[in-house]
């Protein structure tokens, strides 16, 4: 911050600048040749008039009426150059008022209108990268959010800004204020499964981790456009479970499996998850990772190994979307995988189970195109600023591909 003041305070004296150095400079040289012209000319026609005086051309009396008029003439002038002489030796106050105001408009319409909020947004966010007390987090997290409310409240919608606000107030488990951000992202973004997923979550959780109807219904909203969205079958599985539904905890949970990089912390955690409740379900074991391995191999699949560029940097809890498309194709997904920049480098595995419909699977298609995107704005549509990398055409003729895929670059 204190840079950032130095650095205006420069600008505004430069400013300043501007508007003194005219005011300051001398009355022109143009003025004093008019004045001097002036004096010239009387002194000419003074003598003219003394020598038709002499001539006899004029008597006493009208020789003093003709003189007297043109020193009068030479009076009127010097009037007039005067005042204009006066009131430029009185701008004085003036010149030190115009200098105070430059700088206060400048600055004032700078707050309304600049970039300062979004400065020190990012001031606060590389503040919490580098914090490690729970009490220093907690206070700047508060801060964090009452800049981008105010960042909100004050400019455009920033889409970005209501993701991050939301998963900040989530954080600080001020549940109704993240969902009224999430709810008003998911009206300037109608179609994002990522959006809906946290909207929804934010429901079950402002209810005290009771799935009302409100929540169910965004949450259904999400899986119908994208039927493996973690988040939502993360939180559906854990409210069965608590509500002793076994066995749709289990499913829940099993249809999380395929997104989730093989041997990560997450997995390894929702295969126990899946175990416990088959078991409580009475349901025989689940296959082994081996045993699903070996399926995995008959099945048209991309293994894709996923690193960041060193030369780029994200936060640590930036999403991280994984998927394949179609070359010359529909746009939509074939599979998504998604997880968080700080599991990079990590395997994913792409697949048929990912499919978000029968008809848009890996196995119907030659050619793809591989693409991984960390979002700066935590939501699957592309945007400005978001790392970016991608393969392709891929062929899908042999039943497994190993592939390595960096994130090197910036979308613009």
């Amino acid at each position: 911050m204190p840079e950032f003041y130095g650095l205006a305070l420069l600008m505004a004296l430069l400013a300043s600048l501007f508007v003194l150095l005219p005011l300051m400079a001398k009355p022109s040289p143009l003025s004093e040749r008019r004045s001097d012209t002036n004096i010239t000319v009387f002194k000419e026609r003074l003598a003219l008039l003394d020598a038709d005086y002499q001539a006899g051309n004029y008597d006493q009396r009208q020789y003093q009426l003709l003189k007297t008029e043109l020193e009068r003439s030479l009076l009127d002038d010097a009037d007039i150059a005067e005042p204009a002489l006066a009131v430029q030796e009185n701008k004085w106050p003036l010149k030190l008022l115009l200098a105070l105001l430059v700088p206060l408009l400048a600055f004032g319409l700078y707050l309304q209108t600049g970039a300062l909020g979004d400065w020190r947004i990012s001031r606060t966010l590389d503040s919490l990268q580098q914090t490690s007390d729970a009490g220093q987090r907690q206070q700047q997290l508060t801060l964090l959010a009452q800049q981008l409310t105010r960042q909100l409240q004050q400019g455009p919608d920033r889409l970005e800004y209501y993701m991050l606000l939301g998963s900040t107030e989530v954080e600080l488990k001020n549940y109704p204020a993240a969902v009224d951000a999430y709810r008003r992202l998911s009206l300037l973004t109608p179609g994002d499964a990522e959006v809906l997923a946290q909207y929804a979550q934010a429901l079950y959780l402002a209810s005290g981790r009771q799935l009302g109807a409100e929540a169910r219904r965004v949450a259904e909203q999400s899986l119908a456009l994208n039927p493996h969205q973690p988040t939502v079958l993360g939180m559906l599985g854990i409210h069965s479970f608590e509500q002793g539904d076994y066995a749709a905890a289990a499913d829940y949970w099993q249809r999380l499996l395929p997104g989730l990089p093989p041997g990560s912390p997450n997995e390894k955690m929702i295969r126990s998850g899946i175990a416990q409740a088959r078991e409580r379900a009475g349901l025989p074991a689940a296959e082994t990772p081996a045993e699903l391995a070996a399926e995995e191999v008959m099945a048209t699949s991309l293994r894709v190994a996923v690193s960041l560029a060193p030369e780029l940097t994200a936060d640590a809890n930036a999403s991280v979307f994984v998927f394949a498309r179609a070359v010359n194709g529909p746009p939509m997904p074939l599979a998504v995988a998604r997880l968080k920049a700080s599991e990079l480098p990590a395997d994913v595995v792409l697949d048929d189970s990912m499919a978000m419909t029968p008809a848009m699977k890996l196995s119907n298609f030659q050619q793809v195109e591989v693409v991984a995107r960390i979002s700066m704005r935590g939501i699957a549509n592309p945007g400005s600023g978001d790392l970016e990398g991608s393969l392709g055409p891929v062929q899908l003729t042999e039943s497994r591909q190993n592939l390595k895929l960096s994130i090197d670059r910036i979308r613009p």
